[in-house]
Order: structure tokens, then sequence, then C-alpha cells
């Protein structure tokens, strides 16, 4: 009690039973069943530690070690056991109870209807009815389908879309987004050059349109911010040169607009990301109805039409809200029973479900391909696809080994000179294209010897030496 009064402030008594009410309710929801039942096998595990002997050992839990050792031992002896034969003990416990129920009825009617619960405000309702009422909602549906012992073969499409549910679920802001670097490009290609884009936000921006269009693209960027706090712990693992960064209304116009020289390859990679989130799961899709055995499979639609991100209408995507689309599919097929000692019995019909989670949700939408997607064009940029062509031609050129390119990349990110050494790459691009050097001959010695770029340029800097020669200078420029 001492420990616990130096270490918090509250009362406690009640921080004690604030922690117990949520590990009832968690163990609840893991088990599915109701809190009652949860405070049951609570009661059940405590009586079993008081009629055990006590653990031994030496214990002194000053150490994580030590209380560890002590953790394990503990749920060894009294929880594993419990936790395994949970349903039998529950079931003891309500007949026991029901015994006790049935010796008085009268005195329990009373106490049914003398106990009463407000909720929100709605008139008071009878809190016997109501006790071992279990919400029905998406989590207690996927521990459910979890239970299932053959869940992935019987029901494979719902099974991979449980799992891709924080993956897909923000695919439907693909559109808004879509828009937004629409609405940038058409601004600023080819009109600023990346100094400028830092001099402005976003919302200033969006403040500086017509009281109609300022309408829409706040909307747009709503779900522009909504996909991005999903998914920008992702960004790292998926675009590892990248770093995440937090964006708002006072963010610089750089990051969103879509370009691979600046910042504005967050803004691409969001679009990559939310398009492979979308395709993968397509595709994989299409690979378990082609697979698969059952009967009901079989009938699906195994095509899916091609459409440019450009032109990407959320008709063509997984688009679909939780709570409006999803929901009301389990209240549809759900079978909901109550008894009195014995709590909540909710049986789903996965297969139903399944069937109509493939015609809401994924029958009749596209492929979206990617390739030529937008990306703004500064004023000073100075490479082209004639450029391209005539490096070629001109010098030979082969990939570089990406170990390589990702540390260039991370050098100049990490320095803040990404914007600086594309520019400095682009210029030596352009002058290949009317040179004739051996492709072996190192990038840095002709950075330096023939274009006469310091030593302390960030791409000089960044250069491995005796590695990256002048015929690695598309792919270095592509990556």
């Amino acid at each position: 009690n001492k420990f616990i009064k130096n270490r918090f402030k509250e009362n406690t008594i009640d921080l004690l039973s604030s922690r117990m009410i949520k590990d009832f309710n968690r163990l609840a929801t893991v088990l599915s069943i109701s809190e009652d039942d949860s405070v049951k096998l609570f009661y059940d595990i405590l009586g079993e530690l008081l009629l055990g002997q006590s653990i031994s050992g030496n214990y002194n839990w000053q150490t994580r070690e030590s209380r560890s050792s002590w953790e394990k031992l503990f749920s060894k002896r009294y929880i594993n056991p419990k936790i395994s034969d949970y349903q039998t003990i529950i079931k003891v416990k309500n007949n026991k109870l029901q015994k006790r129920i049935n010796s008085n009825k009268g005195s329990l009617l009373i106490q049914q209807l003398d106990e009463t619960i407000e909720i929100n405000g709605i008139e008071p309702l009878t809190q016997g009815l109501w006790r071992y009422r279990s919400f029905i909602g998406y989590e207690h549906f996927c521990q459910k389908l979890m239970n299932q012992s053959d869940s992935k073969i019987k029901y494979p499409i719902l099974d991979l879309f449980i799992k891709s549910h924080n993956e897909i679920k923000v695919i439907k802001y693909l559109p808004s987004i879509i828009n937004i670097q629409q609405s940038l490009v058409i601004r600023f290609n080819r009109t600023v050059d990346p100094a400028d884009l830092n001099n402005i936000s976003i919302g200033e921006y969006i403040s500086s349109q017509t009281p109609q269009e300022r309408e829409k693209l706040k909307i747009d960027l709503d779900c522009y911010f909504n996909a991005w706090k999903f998914i920008q712990h992702l960004i790292p693992s998926k675009r590892n040169f990248l770093k995440p960064i937090e964006i708002n209304n006072d963010t610089k116009l750089i990051f969103f607009v879509p370009s691979l020289l600046t910042q504005g390859i967050y803004s691409i990679s969001l679009v990559s990301l939310l398009v492979d989130f979308h395709n993968n799961f397509i595709r994989s899709t299409l690979d378990i109805i082609k697979k698969s055995n059952i009967n009901r499979h079989k009938s699906m639609v195994l095509e899916f039409p091609s459409t440019h991100l450009n032109f990407v209408h959320s008709n063509h995507i997984i688009d679909y809200d939780l709570n409006s689309d999803i929901l009301p599919l389990l209240y549809k097929y759900c079978e909901y029973s109550l008894c009195y000692g014995e709590g909540t019995h909710i049986f789903y019909d996965f297969e139903k479900v399944e069937n109509s989670l493939f015609e809401i949700i994924i029958q009749g939408k596209h492929l979206i391909e990617i390739h030529g997607s937008l990306s703004v064009s500064f004023a000073k940029q100075l490479i082209s696809l004639e450029n391209f062509n005539s490096l070629r031609n001109n010098i030979g050129q082969i990939s570089l080994h990406i170990s390589i390119v990702n540390q260039i990349k991370e050098k100049l990110i990490n320095t803040g000179s990404l914007a600086l050494g594309l520019r400095t790459l682009e210029n030596s691009i352009s002058f290949l294209t009317t040179t004739n050097p051996r492709p072996e001959l190192l990038l840095r010695e002709f950075l330096h010897k023939v274009l006469k770029i310091p030593h302390h340029d960030p791409l000089i800097l960044s250069i491995a030496d005796k590695i990256v020669q002048v015929q690695h200078v598309l792919h270095l420029w592509h990556e």
C-alpha cells in the first residue's frame, strides 16, 4: 500500500478497482464471454490460490528477472489450467447460481425490477435484462472467427479481409489525395522552383482559392491527413530512405507537390503505398478464388479491369466504412439469444458474411495502374525524356547496387541536401548527353575535374569513392 501511494496520487482502492475493471473487460473480450463471467473466472482462480500452497522459491521482486520468473510460475500453476477449461468452469458456476435463483424466484423478480440503469439520458432500463448482453461488433466478430479452427480454409476471403483491414481501410482516401495532387500540379507545374514551395504552407494555399474550390480542397485535405495518420509509420519500411513526419495545415507545400526531386516524394510514396495495398488485396483475393475448391468461390468473378491512377474514382477502389458497410452485414447474418444465468449466445453465418463482403466490397473493383503518375516539373528542371535517350545512346547505362543507392540517398536526406544533390546529378546528365567519356569513369572524378564542381558539393560527398561511375547516373537518378 505504501509502495503504491508513493508512486501514484490516486486513492489506492480506486486505482486498483479501475485497473481490475479494465482487466475484466479485456478478459471478456479475449475469451468472448460476458464481463460477469470473467469475474466468475477470476474468483475461481482466486479461490484456487487461497486453497493452494504458496509458490516456493527465492523471489524478492526487486529485479525484472525475479518478477518475470514468479509470474511465469504463477501463470503455469493457477491461471493456465483455468483459462484452458474456462467454459466448463463458467457453466458450473452458472448452474450453482441458477439453483439459488430457482429457490426464491419471487425475490429475484423484485430485484430485477428494482435495479435500473441510465444510458446517455435515455429512460431508465431494467439492469437485470441487460446484465449478460454481449456487444456485437467488429472485434467480437473477428474473435469468433479466430476461434474457428478451420476458418482460413473455409472462409479464406474473410480471413484475408480481417488481416488486411488496417491497410485497406485507408484506400478510400485515394481519390481525394489524387485531387489534391492534380490541383497542385496544374497550379505549379513549370512555374516555380523548390525554394518557392518552402515559403507557403498547404493551409495558406487552400485559403487563397475561390470559396467553392476552397471548400472542396478542405474536404480532400482532411482525407489526406486521415490517410497519412494511419500509414506514416509504414513509410520507412516501404521506402527506407524516408523518415516519418507529422503533417498539418502549417506543413510547407513542398511536401504535398508530387516530385521525385524534393520532399514531394512523401506525397508520391503515400499514393504508391495506397495503390500497393489495393492491388495486393485484389490480387490475393483473385489467387484465393482460383485455387479454392469451395463451390461458392467458383461462381465469383475472376476478372478485374485496370484503370490508370489519374482517373481513379471511388467506384474503382476498395471503399468501405466499418460502421455503415461492415457492421450491417454482421447484424444481418447474426443469431442472437440471451439466457439468464448463461449469458449471450451469438452465432454468425460466416459463409453468408463472406459472400456478401465479396459482392459489396470487392466485386467490380479495378486494378490501379501507376506508371506515368502525377509529378511536377520545376521551372529550372534540366532533364527530359530526350536527355535520357541521348544518354543511353551516348553512354551505355547499367544498374547500381541498391545498397549503394540507399546509402547515397540517406546521406543526402540526413544533411538536408537532397534537392541540391539531385540538381548536381541533373547537371551531370545534361553534360553527359553531349560528351563521350568512358563508361567506367568515376562520377566523382567527372563532377570535379570536368564540371569543376567543388569537393564540398553534397552529391560528391555522398558518392562512394571508386564505385559510382558515369554509367550509373541514369539508374541513380531514377532511384
